[in-house]
Parts: C-alpha cells; structure tokens; sequence
C-alpha cells in the first residue's frame, strides 16, 4: 500500500514502532498523496497468527515467501476514512467496518443466488425489471432469518450464506403456495461452508512432475 504519514514514514514501520494497540493518524495515500485518516486496531493474536498461517501458506504453494510488509499488517484491523476524529470514534468505527463486512456477504449471496444480473441485462420493460427485482428482495429477509436460525445452533462461521440463499432461491421457485415457503429447511450439512482443499496450479504442476 502507497500510504506515508506526514512524516513520511510507512505504514509498515507505522505498525511496527506502534507499542499500544490504535493508530489514530492524518496520512497521504497513492501518487496524488490524497490526505485521509488512517484508523489501526491491532488484531489479537488468535487472529494474527491465522491470517499469517495462512499467508504463508499461499506463499509456499506459490513458491515465494511472504513478505515481511505483508506479515506486518496482518497483525492490525486497518482502516482508511474521511471522517474526523471529532465525528467518529475508533470503537464506533471499528464497529461499523464490521458491520459493514457482513452486508457485503449478504448482498454478494443474494446477487448470486438470484442471477440478479441476468435479470437487470435482459430485454425488458422497467416494470417487468422492477418487479423482477422486488421478487428477489423476499429472498434477503428470508435468508437472514434461516441464518439466525443456523447461527444459533453451530455459530454463524460455520454457515455459508450463499447456500442457504440458493436454496431459498430454488424453493421459492419450485412453489406456488407462499405459506410453505421455507417450510423444510435443509439439513445443516447441506448449508455448511466448504473447505477448499484444492491445490495452486503450481503446486497441481510440481506434483505432476515429481
């Protein structure tokens, strides 16, 4: 990342001569040096060490090592905003960077899972387009609740957005009686998230020589 503080010092020797656990600073950001705030919120270890471990992990499969400037921002939550300090506090806005991550989980699945794109890229009229639309909204609500469901049995890490929204999606299609919507939920094996176990090219190419 372009970002020097008004000092000129670097993000990474920012992060790294930082001994307390925020960074609350005015930077300059990429050729134009456009001046925005940098908000940092070190990450507690459990988390520091999975990003890393799994950095490095991508890197060996690459063939590379991970770079010591990379390493370093894994261990922080960093944020860029032009917000004043006066208007927003770190905590809030740690808070609604969160938030914030989980509506873009959610409207991907829902996007996804509606082809919400072939729909807007068809030939049409605006109201056939509206109405396609409005009908694929039912799906959001109905997927968040199935979540909150799940959530509360197994944790909400374990859940994969897209699949319950898939089937939401397909239910709603297969049935012309809205009150038996959602009316038999699937097995929470069939809403799990998936493990990728699938190898790099480079490594699927190493194997293959060896």
């Amino acid at each position: 990342m372009n970002l020097v503080s008004g000092t000129g010092c670097s993000l990474e020797k920012l992060l790294k001569n930082t001994s307390g656990n925020e960074i609350d600073i005015e930077v300059f950001v990429g050729k134009v040096r456009h001046k925005c705030r940098l908000v940092a919120v070190r990450a507690d270890r459990e988390t520091t060490e999975k990003r890393r471990r799994d950095r490095r992990k991508k890197a060996r499969e690459l063939c590379k090592t991970a770079s010591r400037a990379a390493l370093a921002r894994d261990g922080w939550h960093l944020m860029l905003t032009n917000l004043p300090a006066d208007r927003i506090s770190v905590a809030t806005l740690a808070g609604l960077y969160r938030s914030r991550w989980a509506v873009e989980i959610q409207f991907r699945a829902w996007k996804q899972s509606v082809h919400i794109a072939a729909a807007l890229n068809r030939k049409s009229n605006k109201w056939h387009i509206e109405a396609l639309v409005c009908g694929s909204m039912i799906v959001a609500p109905m997927g968040l609740k199935q979540m909150a469901i799940y959530a509360r049995q197994v944790g909400l890490a374990v859940i994969s957005p897209e699949k319950i929204m898939d089937w939401i999606a397909n239910d709603i299609s297969r049935r012309d009686d809205p009150e038996k919507l959602v009316a038999f939920p699937p097995e929470l094996k069939h809403v799990r998230r998936d493990v990728c176990k699938r190898k790099s090219t480079v490594i699927q190419g190493l194997m293959a020589l060896s």
